[in-house]
């Protein structure tokens, strides 16, 4: 919104006026942003090269004026022209705000042929770096290609078989398995719980026959008795059998026991491994993870410090800091770098140090480039608060007055330009 819409007088400016207050503000942007290029371009050595080999070079005035004459006179007329126009500016706004009859704008009028930019497109200042950098990215994807061509098989066959199916598939495979009890009924050394059923019964019938034998204490192989009871006899006769080892032997009593003892002891033996064997496939998935514990870390190694920096880091670098360059560039070009709050704080204390009551001057000037700046950075919700402060300042009948409001507005709006 343009400083004009604020004056109570605004509508009865002919529609020929407004345009020529239009263009005029066009040139003096146009021209500012002139003077921040070439002063940004004055500061940096990096710059002015970059200037003299794209630009300047190819315009063959470095023949009768070298680089930096040229860039000082251009800045010096820009800055000779910004403060014509804009203090002619400020008096057609001091006649409105004072309410002339004649108000003239025949010192705003811009000729077509005024309106050029000596600052340079993005092409034309980075033409040599965009045929450099083309040239230099044919070369890398021509090269990538090539050796993509050469390896690409044993690329693939070490992806695919080495990493993909030994290291990493096969042990999931197992893992998966052992989670459903898939090998429950692969061949094992450890005798079955059926075996060992069979086996704990045909030692049981033993000690029957062997007591009903002997019939020491009455017992009948018809009788059932219960495991401890049937032991526990057994070992009773046990004894006295040992204590007669030749009588015993005659007999064939001896033989006996030593075969059912044998049997005993072979069964122990077969539910001590079967316990094992049961307590090891209750921990057979933790041993199957930390069996491929190594495999992943092989893997993760290897993506870290091999496939991410060559394959992901290098390309998003050279994509980042390419990036980087053609936004510092357009910043440079645009007039988009500027610090906004010292641009604010400019305007302010051009503000606080001028006066509306004098024609000469930039007060008018300052306070709209004051108001076009708040109503780009201050919140939407704001702005119409936002121009009723201006517009308090600009009608503020005494300058103490004017000085109040526009402190008043630096302590609520300041922050929304850091």
């Amino acid at each position: 919104m343009p400083l004009i819409g604020l004056f109570r007088e605004y509508s009865g400016i002919e529609p020929h006026f407004q345009t020529k207050i239009v263009n005029a503000k066009k040139y003096i942007q146009l021209l500012k942003n002139d003077i921040y290029f070439f002063s940004k371009l004055k500061e940096s050595k990096k710059l002015k090269l970059q200037y003299f080999v794209n630009v300047y070079f190819w315009t063959f005035k470095w023949i009768n004026e070298p680089q930096h004459k040229f860039i000082d006179k251009i800045l010096e007329t820009d800055s000779t022209l910004v403060e014509k126009y804009s203090e002619n500016l400020n008096a057609f706004y001091y006649d409105l705000y004072n309410k002339k009859q004649d108000i003239q704008v025949s010192s705003l009028e811009i000729d077509e042929n005024q309106y050029f930019t000596d600052r340079p497109s993005f092409i034309s200042f980075n033409w040599v770096t965009i045929l450099a950098i083309s040239y230099y990215s044919g070369g890398v994807a021509t090269s990538i290609l090539t050796n993509w061509k050469l390896y690409k098989k044993p690329i693939l066959d070490f992806m695919t078989k080495n990493v993909w199916q030994s290291v990493l598939w096969e042990p999931i495979i197992k893992i998966f398995k052992t989670l459903n009890d898939y090998d429950s009924k692969d061949l094992s050394m450890v005798a079955s719980d059926y075996t060992l059923m069979n086996e704990k019964d045909s030692l049981k019938e033993q000690y029957q026959t062997f007591l009903a034998k002997n019939n020491t204490q009455k017992i009948s192989e018809e009788q059932n008795y219960d495991d401890d009871q049937l032991e526990k006899n057994f070992l009773h006769l046990y004894n006295k059998i040992i204590n007669k080892p030749w009588a015993s032997f005659v007999k064939g009593d001896l033989i006996t026991v030593l075969m059912i003892t044998l049997q005993r002891v072979k069964l122990e033996a077969n539910v001590s491994l079967s316990s094992i064997d049961k307590m090891i496939q209750s921990q057979n998935l933790l041993i199957k993870l930390i069996g491929i514990t190594p495999a992943i870390m092989i893997l993760y190694s290897t993506y870290k410090f091999i496939i991410k920096p060559i394959i992901y880091d290098a390309p998003l670098s050279i994509f980042t800091n390419l990036i980087n360059f053609v936004r510092s560039q357009v910043y440079i070009l645009t007039n988009s770098s500027k610090n906004v709050y010292k641009e604010y704080k400019i305007l302010y204390c051009k503000l606080l140090n001028s006066s509306k009551s004098a024609a000469e001057g930039n007060y008018f000037v300052a306070l709209e480039e004051l108001l076009e700046l708040g109503l780009q950075h201050i919140p939407k919700e704001l702005e119409i608060y936002w121009i009723q402060q201006i517009q308090k300042i600009l009608y503020s009948e005494v300058s103490k007055e004017s000085m109040v409001h526009l402190i008043a507005l630096d302590s609520a709006y300041a922050v929304y330009f850091k």
